[in-house]
């Protein structure tokens, strides 16, 4: 059996969808403040990335993406430590952990290739100069955000959904409570 890894990213949103349903049935008894804090900043990234790129025109290079090639990946993969962080399942962690990194990185090499053939030689020297995933040289470069691109590119969306569920989250954990009595 030949696996064919470009594939298995496709199964990225089922994946994303399955953590956040065992978030919802393994959550504790009380919520980690600090987790839904780092899950908010993940929202927040995600936004900030969105407001800076203008997908298939131009390469983004400044904002978040001065820092990483994929803010949009990251600020998931931050919003998924803190959800699963909040609920105090620590294995759903490491399950979402090792999950990300199967399901994202086959994506991740995609879209590069992708981006190496669209953008050619200033893809390959913004790829010298910005770290792929993890930001570990800081040099932020401002400007470029729009509003109109977060809402072109659907991230409010995405931030709705995303914040509702950690409402949702909460709203669950008070049904248990309740239920508890």
């Amino acid at each position: 059996m030949n696996l064919d890894l470009s594939r298995i990213g496709r199964f990225r949103l089922v994946f994303g969808y399955l953590i956040g349903l065992l978030c919802l049935v393994f959550a504790g008894d009380e919520l980690l403040l600090p987790g839904i804090a780092v899950a908010l900043a993940g929202i927040l990234l995600r936004m900030w990335a969105a407001g800076h790129i203008q997908k298939n025109s131009q390469l983004a290079t400044d904002g978040p993406y001065s820092l990483t090639r994929n803010p949009l990946y990251l600020g998931s993969f931050i919003l998924g430590c803190g959800v699963t962080t909040a609920i105090k399942a620590w294995w759903l962690l490491a399950a979402w952990v090792i999950g990300f990194a199967v399901f994202y990185w086959p994506t991740i090499r995609r879209e590069e290739d992708g981006l190496l053939r669209r953008f050619g030689d200033e893809y390959r020297a913004y790829r010298e100069r910005v770290p792929l995933f993890l930001p570990w040289r800081f040099g932020l470069r401002g400007g470029g955000f729009s509003l109109s691109n977060v809402v072109r590119n659907r991230e409010h969306r995405y931030a709705i959904g995303a914040v509702a569920f950690l409402i949702l989250l909460a709203a669950a954990r008070e049904l248990r409570a309740f239920l508890s009595l």
